[in-house]
Parts: C-alpha cells; sequence; structure tokens
C-alpha cells in the first residue's frame, strides 16, 4: 500500500507543462492520497504534448483502492489546457474520491480536455469514487472541461456533489 503526501504552501502550488503527480497503484495494493493547501492551485499542460496530471489510479491489471484527493485553496483552483485530476478504476478496485475547495474554481479545456474524473473504466471492476466541489465563489466549466463519476465497466458510478455561489457550464463544457 502507498503512503500519504501532503503539499503545503502559503502562495501557489503549479503543475504545469506535462507536470505528474502520480500516487496510483499499478499492482497489488492501495494507491496513496494526496492533499493539497495553498492559496491557489493551477493545474495546466499549457503547450505541452502531455497532459498535466494528478493522479490516484489503479491501473491496468492492479488489485486495489484508488487514492484519494484533496485540494484546497484560499483563492482560485485552476484545471485547464488538458489538465486532468483521476482518481479512477482501470483494474480491479474501487475508484477513489476527490475533494475540491476554493473560493473559485475554473474547469477550461481551451478547446482541448480538461478533466476532473473519478470513473469505473471499460474493462475494470469495482465502485466509481465521489466528487465533492465546494466553492464560495463560482464554479466554471468551459471549453472543453468536465467533471464526471461514470461507470463503463462493472459497478456502480460514484457521487458527484456541487455546492457553488455560482455554477457556469458553457462553450462544450460538460457535467456528467
Amino acid at each position: 500500500n502507498g503512503g500519504s503526501m501532503n503539499i503545503s504552501a502559503s502562495e501557489s502550488v503549479q503543475v504545469v507543462d506535462g507536470g505528474l503527480i502520480s500516487l496510483s497503484t499499478f499492482g497489488q495494493g492501495d494507491a496513496s492520497n494526496l492533499t493539497i493547501d495553498a492559496k491557489s492551485i493551477l493545474i495546466d499542460s499549457r503547450e505541452s504534448y502531455f497532459p498535466t496530471s494528478i493522479l490516484a489510479l489503479v491501473g491496468f491489471n492492479a488489485t486495489g483502492k484508488g487514492g484519494n484527493i484533496s485540494l484546497k485553496a484560499i483563492d482560485l483552483i485552476e484545471v485547464v489546457n488538458w489538465g486532468k485530476i483521476d482518481v479512477s478504476t482501470l483494474g480491479e478496485g474501487d475508484a477513489g474520491s476527490i475533494q475540491i475547495a476554493s473560493r473559485d474554481v475554473l474547469i477550461d479545456g481551451n478547446g482541448k480536455n480538461a478533466k476532473i474524473t473519478a470513473n469505473v473504466d471499460q474493462d475494470a471492476i469495482g465502485n466509481g469514487g465521489h466528487l465533492k466541489i465546494t466553492t464560495s465563489g463560482s464554479l466554471e466549466i468551459v471549453d472543453g472541461g468536465s467533471v464526471s463519476v461514470s461507470t463503463f465497466g462493472t459497478g456502480d458510478a460514484g457521487s458527484m456533489l456541487i455546492n457553488a455561489g455560482s455554477l457556469s457550464i458553457d462553450r462544450r463544457g460538460n457535467e456528467d
């Protein structure tokens, strides 16, 4: 089983240009948990040819539970330009959960795909994870941004809870 990772910054945490934080399991055992606390959090692939990701997956052919991801920011959390937060299961085991809390949250694909997911993928066995987003201000899901708790394999989808001062889904943004 993996351990846990805690990241705390008085200003910003940025995962950019194809950067990756992975606490996934690819064998037998549970994935790790991640907590990030900062004034602002940015997950942005910019011009990279690779997605910028925070992952706590159950990998293909792995057996175990997905990890949990908790992001807390005072001002803003941005998942943009092919940025991804994913606790899905691709193997055998339940997906993890995602908790996001900030004054404002922006999920903007800019025509690419920015997503937050806790899914059961095709051929996987397990239940989907839970997704909770809490904002005192706005949640914007725009231009290829998405949030999902779906199942494409064997098992139940998780739940999604959104508490926001305002919610905007626009320009091909979607909420599954």
